[in-house]
């Protein structure tokens, strides 16, 4: 919808597409050197309203400059999530728990993209692609301090100075490649969500057209 509006072509459409991933995916990391130093709480709300008001406003951009902006920005905001859902994994479960409270998190995110490119789908064919930008926007946001206030009473003062002062830092976490293991996450993400965007990001044009 939003090509056939603004005459853009494939190659750029598929800029514009993976603008979204280029803060993503680089600041991955760092954002989860915030969340270890500022705690789940404010860190993630943080982002949350970012990416949020971001995507409100995108549907108010006009050309394909605004829009790539936009979606840049979204991504910072939105590289806060994963690492904020493993720390509060990590914080609040057991070991013997952890790996099912992350197989349900994964898989909510995934149905939940489903479900909002069907649903989403029918609502673009009916009132637009400024209008689904500008209420997926806003409408999450009534969530968010309800959110919060739940929250408080699980990240305790001496949690986030503990995350604070575990001597974590960016350049460890860049080390932790060295291990197999990790490596072998990375490498399994990292062909997992290749795929994944490849059918999120085009395969409903594709399908469409």
């Amino acid at each position: 919808f939003m090509a056939k509006e603004l005459n853009l072509s494939r190659t750029t459409t598929g800029i514009l597409l993976s603008a979204f991933s280029w803060s993503y995916s680089f600041l991955q990391m760092p954002a989860g050197w915030l969340v270890d130093r500022f705690g789940v709480r404010r860190a993630y709300a943080l982002g949350y309203g970012l990416w949020s008001a971001l995507t409100a406003v995108t549907g108010a951009a006009t050309n394909l400059f605004g829009l790539i902006c936009f979606r840049v920005l979204t991504g910072i905001g939105q590289a806060v999530a994963f690492p904020a859902s493993a720390r509060a994994v990590a914080n609040w479960f057991h070991d013997r728990e952890r790996g099912s409270v992350t197989a349900k998190d994964l898989t909510g995110v995934r149905l939940g993209q489903a479900l909002i490119n069907w649903l989403g789908a029918f609502f673009l064919a009916s009132y637009g692609w400024k209008l689904f930008f500008l209420l997926t926007g806003i409408v999450p946001l009534v969530w968010l301090l309800p959110w919060m206030g739940f929250l408080r009473k699980w990240e305790s003062a001496p949690a986030a100075a503990a995350n604070r002062s575990s001597g974590a830092s960016f350049l460890g976490g860049v080390a932790l490649l060295r291990r197999r293991t990790v490596f072998g996450i990375f490498l399994g993400f990292f062909a997992f969500d290749y795929v994944w965007f490849l059918f999120v990001y085009w395969l409903p044009s594709y399908l469409r057209q």
